[in-house]
């Protein structure tokens, strides 16, 4: 049991990293890994999957010496990561393999839901509405920077949010939306 919630982890960062150093732009072969492993977002995401895995995940009674060590190593590399890379991922969300993580500036995330590959600019807030419920993401969503998304709405899958956009409504598969507030539009590539 133990091992293969350690397995499910070390698998969802294994995908998030073949993300980072395959992500346009970045160098090939053993470089690549090492690029990857310098991403601010990278070590946003790992400490986000350590969180989740450890208060969702792992399987041990959970008061005792190495629970509360292992709580205590969680809290110290979560402060240490929001403080040096600016990007805060709410632990109550659940979010799929693959997400990538602009470097580049402030991030808030704070979803129901993210699916797989999704891909999230700098400067992009993520939460609650007034009904105090976050949004759901589908997979392979992008969200470009200065982007707000807020609220208990639902967007699907392939939807491609661009910069300076305000949403706060559901948005179908297969579109794209641009603008305050967020219009949406069929998908044409």
């Amino acid at each position: 049991m133990k091992n293969n919630s350690i397995r499910k982890l070390c698998e969802l960062l294994e995908k998030d990293l073949e993300v980072y150093s395959s992500f346009p732009g970045q160098c090939v072969g053993t470089q690549k890994w090492l690029t990857a492993l310098q991403s601010r977002g990278f070590w946003a995401v790992a400490v986000f999957r350590y969180g989740y895995w450890l208060n969702h995940e792992a399987q041990w009674e959970k008061k005792g010496l190495c629970w509360n060590l292992l709580k205590l190593l969680f809290h110290f590399a979560n402060y240490v990561i929001r403080s040096a890379t600016k990007i805060m991922i709410g632990e109550m969300s659940v979010i799929g393999p693959g997400l990538f993580l602009s470097n580049r500036g402030e991030i808030v995330m704070g979803v129901q839901k993210m699916g797989n590959h999704c891909i999230v600019d700098t400067r992009v807030t993520i939460g609650m509405g007034e009904d105090q419920v976050p949004p759901e993401i589908g997979d392979n969503v992008c969200i470009e920077s200065d982007t707000v998304v807020y609220g208990n709405i639902q967007i699907g899958n392939r939807v491609h949010i661009h910069a300076g956009t305000v949403l706060s409504k559901n948005v179908p598969d297969d579109r794209v939306v641009r603008g305050n507030p967020g219009r949406i539009q069929k998908n044409t590539s």
